[in-house]
């Protein structure tokens, strides 16, 4: 086998982002979320969204290509929203896919959460 060969096999892509933010000129920052929310990617997203915030950035949560989230990512949604609406800014989340949102209906947070369409 030559060591190109074996390089090729052991290559893999990195992973997809999971979280990717971008600006617009208006001071909102779209965040764009894929994949799963968990415990394992709350906290970075709660980082995230934190700092953002502190930029004095309105925020656009972007769930639609969301294909799991848990309580931990529950519970970073809603503490973003209460401390966006304490420090005076603004967050907005679009809707995930349908059997994503059906854990937000089921744990009444669909009504509590600031759902817009795009």
């Amino acid at each position: 086998m030559l060591p190109s060969e074996d390089r090729d096999r052991s290559w893999r892509p990195p992973p997809p982002q999971r979280f990717v933010v971008l600006r617009s000129v208006g001071g909102v920052s779209r965040v764009c979320l894929r994949g799963e929310l968990d415990l394992s990617a709350a906290a970075e997203l709660g980082r995230l969204l934190e700092a953002e915030r502190k930029a004095g950035h309105d925020l656009l949560v972007d769930l639609r290509e969301l294909t799991f989230i848990d309580s931990a990512g529950l519970a970073v949604l809603v503490w973003a929203a209460q401390s966006a609406a304490a420090s005076g800014r603004g967050l907005r989340l679009l809707p995930p896919p349908p059997p994503v949102m059906r854990t937000f209906d089921v744990t009444g947070l669909r009504e509590l959460l600031p759902f817009v369409e795009d």
